[in-house]
This record gives C-alpha cells, structure tokens and sequence, in this order.
C-alpha cells in the first residue's frame, strides 16, 4: 500500500510507501509524478518509508528515479519521517541533499516534519 497526497495550499507532497515488492514501487513512480506536476516548483516534501520496504540494494534504482522526478518538479526541501535513524544513513542522506541541491532531513513524525517545515514557510 502507499499514499501520494497533496496539499497545494502548502505547496507539500506526502509520500507513504508500505510495499513489499519492487513491481509495486515502481507502480508508485507514475502517480508520483502526476502529483509532482501539480505542485509549484520550490515545494516541499514529507516522505514515509514503513518498515517493511524491500531492501534498498534491490530498489536503489527506484529510489534515484523518485529523486529525479523531486528535482524535476523543483522540490526544496525534503524531509522523511522514521522513529529511528542509524548516523550512517542519515549523513548519507545529507550528503545526497547536498549532491541534489536540497536539504534532506529527519523527524521522527509526520506531525514534527510538518512543524520543521511550517516554520520555514
């Protein structure tokens, strides 16, 4: 299961992904886009990735088309949601924001990533 929503007064994407198989996120993708397509460039994005994802080595493929779709569309800011976050994963994603031109932050959930961004509005 996932979840793609918008909120266009906030110019945010939220993105949910609870899926176990890569044929399912790469279904994801289009729908993503489509809702990229709507926001105005400069947007921000809470992303969620449950537990129970495939393993990053078999989508790491996915995951850089999903960056590359953010980056298209002009995201500004993203900022994923997980309760723990080991150190290496999180300066890897730093540095990756870094690469792409946007920061990549952490919260531990949706509520405090919405805080994080509202005060930047």
């Amino acid at each position: 299961m996932y979840e793609i929503k918008t909120d266009l007064k906030k110019n945010r994407l939220y993105l949910t992904l609870n899926e176990k198989k890569r044929t399912r996120v790469e279904q994801v993708l289009p729908e993503m886009e489509a809702a990229c397509r709507q926001m105005i460039s400069g947007f921000t994005c809470v992303s969620k990735l449950c537990k129970n994802h495939p393993a990053r080595a078999e989508t790491e493929d996915l995951f850089q088309r999903a960056q590359e779709i953010l980056l298209k569309y002009g995201v500004s800011w993203v900022v994923r949601v997980k309760k723990e976050v080991r150190e290496g994963e999180r300066l890897k994603m730093e540095m990756l924001g870094i690469k792409n031109g946007y920061p990549i932050t952490y919260a531990s959930t949706i509520r405090q990533a919405e805080k994080m961004l509202d005060q930047d509005l």
